[in-house]
């Protein structure tokens, strides 16, 4: 048999039906032609044998929802912790006896959330009095050391205080700092006042989207340089805080889906 032969005989087992140039259907049923040259039809797949399916999700919810429905007893998942941290789902794994796949896969890529990222954007940036001012009063809501009652009145007497001269901080008994101005409108030239801001504050915020919320400490540092007055953030430790929220991260998806996380990368 030639190849003609068997390409006349493939389009003869075209399922469907042919009106003038239209095909109702082109599906071929599958066919082998033994060594006598006679074709043998072969069943039809009407599904995949194995899922081959990359996913790629949003935040820890949906990725534990995910793993939930499609896990099997070989399922693994695996945190590599450049960056952000990345959590991949092998759905579909193989074990030390019989190798699979492994083409079922889900993909979290933590994505930070926009309350704690409002603040790690700001992270060691110098900012004017007035800027700073606007930040707290937008982002003061995850504040929660000092309160957030006292630390918008930092924000309005800033936001008022334009046009001051600051001469330098006493640090008090409590840790806060006590800055001393003397204002310089017209109306008020000459009056002198205080003004007592933190040096430290506490967030207690979701790190990463769908993560549990944690608490997250920040260096409140001021400058005055020439008279004029500027704020910087620094939060602590900022490279252990990612890794202790992943870990936690990986701690709740393994008991929300009861499948093993192993620390690294797939080849």
């Amino acid at each position: 048999m030639n190849s003609s032969d068997i390409n006349t005989l493939a389009n003869s087992m075209l399922v469907g039906k042919v009106s003038g140039n239209e095909h109702a259907s082109k599906r071929v049923r599958p066919f082998t032609v033994d060594t006598a040259g006679k074709i043998v039809e072969l069943p039809i797949m009407e599904a995949p044998d194995r899922i081959q399916q990359t996913a790629t999700l949003d935040d820890v919810e949906s990725f534990i929802s995910y793993v939930n429905e499609f896990k099997t007893p070989t399922s693994r998942i695996f945190v590599k912790y450049e960056a952000n941290g990345t959590f991949v789902a092998v759905l579909d794994y193989h074990t030390k006896d019989k190798p699979s796949f492994g083409t079922h896969r889900v993909h979290l890529p933590l994505k930070m959330t926009p309350e704690f990222k409002a603040w790690h954007d700001i992270n060691g940036r110098q900012m004017n009095q007035v800027a700073f001012a606007e930040f707290l009063e937008d982002n003061v809501s995850v504040v929660k050391k000092p309160c957030a009652a006292d630390l918008l009145q930092v924000a309005r007497t800033l936001t008022s205080k334009k046009e001051v001269k600051f001469t330098g901080g006493v640090r008090l008994d409590n840790g806060d700092v006590n800055l001393a101005y003397s204002e310089e409108s017209s109306s008020t030239a000459g009056k002198k006042g205080n003004l007592e801001i933190p040096t430290k504050l506490e967030l207690f915020v979701p790190v990463f989207e769908g993560s549990i919320p944690t608490a997250v400490g920040l260096h409140f540092r001021h400058r005055i340089n020439d008279c004029v007055l500027t704020f910087e953030v620094k939060i602590m430790q900022l490279d252990r805080l990612i890794k202790g929220v992943i870990d936690t991260t990986a701690k709740q998806i393994h008991d929300e889906t009861a499948v093993d996380v192993f620390k690294g990368a797939l080849g």
